[in-house]
């Protein structure tokens, strides 16, 4: 199995000069814990997470900025402003053992997945479980599953039961 395989497509994203309160609104509304960062060109020039904006907006608010509409000098406003911009990403044919390998080594909650430099699709780590669930149910009975990336490892015993997506 190929990132293109599993990878959840289209996907959400934002752009640099995004807002920290819209961004943050993204995350809600899509249910999800982080976002790709991208150019007008979809290059990806970086990642923004739950946390990021979190302890953005919570410095404001603990400043009382916020309450009073008023931006701090030097607060975070934008997404670029707490981006990572240092992001671990796999191309569109990568094996689904190498995403496996990358999130278990990196603690990682997503990869974007890149085809010639531009943002295809990102793999979560729902939807590494998810490849693996379909695999392990292809193997009957309680025979294991086991897939080891390096030192990452995932092993299914007598997984019967589809995890709800």
């Amino acid at each position: 199995m190929r990132a293109t395989d599993i990878m959840s497509a289209p996907v959400v994203t934002v752009r640099p000069d995004t807002s920290i309160l819209d961004a943050a609104r993204a995350l809600v509304r899509h249910k999800i814990a982080a976002l790709p960062v991208v150019s007008p060109q979809r290059e990806l020039v970086g990642m923004v997470s739950e946390a990021d904006l979190f302890h953005a907006r919570a410095a404001r608010t603990w400043t009382g900025l916020a309450d009073r509409g008023v931006e701090g000098v030097g607060a975070p406003q934008q997404v670029e402003d707490v981006m990572h911009r240092d992001v671990l990403w796999v191309r569109a044919d990568d094996s689904l053992a190498l995403c496996t390998h990358l999130m278990t080594r990196h603690n990682g909650r997503s990869l974007p997945v890149l085809r010639d430099g531009y943002l295809v699709g990102i793999v979560t780590r729902r939807d590494v479980l998810a490849a693996l669930t379909r695999i392990g149910e292809a193997f009957p009975g309680d025979q294991a599953l086991r897939t080891t990336a390096g030192t990452g490892a995932i092993d299914l015993r007598g997984a019967r039961e589809r995890i709800p997506s």
